[in-house]
């Protein structure tokens, strides 16, 4: 049976006056851990946004070793700097890249059939991804 919103916060209201529900042990340690859980995850997201943005000198080590390797979280153009650098280094967003890429220059070959690109077999997928693509189904 639906009580609408008065009818719900006058269920609300009754079943804490016949049940005194807010001073229950059970209820004070839920809400002491929703309120503890809260200010971890504002003290843990304060330290990891310390982390990743604080500027040092060349004589601190704070930058060296660290979650963000030398680099902010979200910055794209550090991030294609130090690509262009070191061939090694991979995040998310250069793995992006060459999967678009990747993915860009396979099918290339039937989103632009006037090109007459040809690949060789070894920059092509095989398995079921190319049985797939050549329309076999």
């Amino acid at each position: 049976m639906p009580l609408g919103i008065s009818g719900t916060f006058n269920f609300m209201i009754v079943f804490l006056d016949e049940h005194n529900i807010l001073m229950h042990p059970f209820h004070m340690l839920g809400v002491a851990g929703v309120f503890s859980g809260s200010l971890f995850n504002a003290m843990h997201g304060s330290f990891v946004t310390s982390s990743l943005i604080r500027e040092t000198t060349e004589n601190e080590s704070a930058n060296e070793v660290g979650l963000a390797l030398n680099l902010r979280a979200y910055d794209f153009v550090s991030q294609k700097i130090r690509t262009a650098k070191d061939s090694e280094f991979e995040t998310f967003y250069t793995k992006n890249i060459l999967l678009n890429e990747g993915i860009c220059a396979w099918i290339a070959a039937q989103d632009q059939p006037h090109e007459n690109l040809i690949f060789p077999k070894e920059v092509l997928p095989r398995g079921n991804a190319l049985y797939w693509n050549l329309g076999a189904m």
